[in-house]
């Protein structure tokens, strides 16, 4: 009875931290909302570090994508593609294809800003692929949407028609 007893406390307390971690996300999300970077940073940080006493990887992935994100928005590219592609891994290793879907998408976002539309094309080629393997309209529509801005941007504009028609279909 004292072992079962002693599970529930332990019970308990991994709901108090994965409840304080999912706050901090929440923080986060309203910080990184509203321009305040630092401070994003530092919610999903500290959400993270919540999520690793408990050693729950999705947590630790949402977080690790989420810190990668601020970094894009920043312009801090260098940053980003290293948070983004942790996150990647993370969400690979734990067999999240969704969530390897959104990094690879924010990965592709990164490359076409630093003018590197071939890596770019190949992030979101990579992302629709499994948006598409996931039945995630959403993803898709995403997804094909990424890739008619590149195929505008390069020139080919009967393409990028085809791929924004398509994304609205969905």
């Amino acid at each position: 009875a004292i072992w079962e007893g002693d599970m529930a406390k332990g019970d308990r307390e991994e709901e108090v931290i994965r409840a304080r971690a999912a706050d901090l996300v929440g923080r986060g999300n309203d910080s990184l909302a509203l321009g305040d970077y630092d401070e994003a940073l530092w919610f999903f940080n500290e959400a993270k570090n919540e999520y690793a006493k408990i050693r729950f990887g999705m947590g630790e992935a949402i977080c690790t994508a989420n810190i990668g994100n601020v970094y894009k928005e920043r312009g801090d590219h260098t940053e980003a593609l290293r948070y983004l592609t942790h996150a990647l891994d993370l969400n690979r290793g734990l067999g999240r294809e969704q969530g390897a879907a959104l990094c690879l998408s924010n990965i592709g976002q990164v490359y076409e800003n630093l003018g590197n539309d071939a890596a770019a094309m190949q992030s979101f080629n990579e992302s629709l692929l499994i948006a598409r393997k996931l039945q995630l309209a959403e993803g898709v529509a995403i997804g094909l949407g990424n890739i008619a801005r590149l195929q505008l941007r390069s020139g080919d504009a009967a393409r990028a028609l085809c791929s924004y028609e398509a994304a609205l279909d969905r």
